[in-house]
C-alpha cells in the first residue's frame, strides 16, 4: 500500500511518510521488493486520461 494515502496532513506536508523508505535506502541499496505500489492517481492510466481531456480542450479551443 502507498503510505501517503493514510498519512496525516502534517506528515504529507513534511514528507514524513517517506522517512521509512529513506532510512531503508540509507542502510542498504533498495530492491524492487522494497518499493511501494504507485498511488492509483499517479498511474499512467489516470495521468494519460487527464492529459487527453486537457489536450482535447486545448486543441478545440485553439481551432476556434
Amino acid at each position: 500500500m502507498y503510505p501517503e494515502i493514510s498519512a496525516s496532513f502534517l506528515s504529507r506536508l513534511l514528507f514524513a511518510w517517506f522517512d521509512p523508505m529513506a532510512w531503508k535506502g540509507y542502510r542498504h541499496p533498495l530492491d524492487v521488493q522494497d518499493l511501494w505500489d504507485l498511488n492509483p492517481v499517479d498511474t499512467c492510466k489516470e495521468a494519460s486520461r487527464d492529459f487527453l481531456e486537457d489536450w482535447d480542450k486545448a486543441t478545440t479551443k485553439a481551432a476556434e
